[in-house]
């Protein structure tokens, strides 16, 4: 195996990355290609010959890992960094080979991101609240005041307003889960997300085993 530190360049096939950019609404903007030399390039030649290049920012954030199939042929995943420096999408080959318009946009519902890419947003204090996988919808999480997840919500139970229930020790060990009975209010939501959870059985009010932290404890 072999081991190479190089740079983009825009003159070169192989060396070339696109720049996409997050707008303002969320949507991604392929603005054209990074200037020549504002990127790391590391490629590895692995003992059968193949070979894997892959770019980082100034932030030493991977962008692009390419795998080459042959000397116009490239297996390209893209990783769109925002400007809080927090992964918004990624785009396995067969996305990003249905991306290639400069200036042209694309949001979670375009048919190359719906069907092949991963999506991801955050809150401020950069939890993901919102995750979708290729050919899924979006599984919703939503935090403790320590922000550990504590519900999640994917495409089937939100057609039914229901919420699956995660619950840690006081050690911050994962320890149950439960999926509720009935629809939760949005201030049913918030006294749960209110509380720091513990595997302490508090109350049946929402149908599922509710837990809360006991100060004694």
């Amino acid at each position: 195996m072999t081991n190479a530190i190089l740079t983009n360049s825009a003159a070169n096939e192989e060396y070339k990355c696109r720049h996409y950019t997050i707008e303002g609404d969320g949507s991604i903007k392929l603005r054209g290609l990074y200037a020549h030399g504002t990127l790391k390039v590391t490629q590895t030649t692995d003992e059968d010959g193949r070979k894997t290049i892959t770019f980082k920012n100034l932030q030493d954030q991977t962008v692009l890992t390419r795998k080459v199939v042959n000397p116009t042929t490239f297996a390209d995943t893209y990783f769109v960094i925002d400007d809080y420096n927090d992964l918004r999408f990624v785009l396995p080959p067969m996305a990003s080979a249905e991306m290639t318009s400069i200036g042209q946009s694309w949001t979670k519902d375009s048919a190359p991101i719906a069907k092949y890419g991963y999506c991801y947003d955050y809150d401020i204090a950069g939890n993901i609240t919102h995750k979708q996988l290729p050919g899924n919808v979006v599984t919703y999480y939503r935090y403790d005041k320590t922000t550990k997840p504590v519900l999640t919500q994917d495409g089937n139970q939100r057609s039914e307003g229901k919420w699956m229930l995660h619950l840690y020790d006081r050690f911050g060990r994962k320890s149950v889960s439960a999926l509720s009975n009935d629809s939760l209010s949005e201030s049913d939501i918030d006294s749960i997300t209110n509380h720091d959870l513990i595997v302490l059985p508090l109350t049946d009010r929402y149908n599922f085993v509710y837990f809360s932290r006991l100060d004694t404890l």
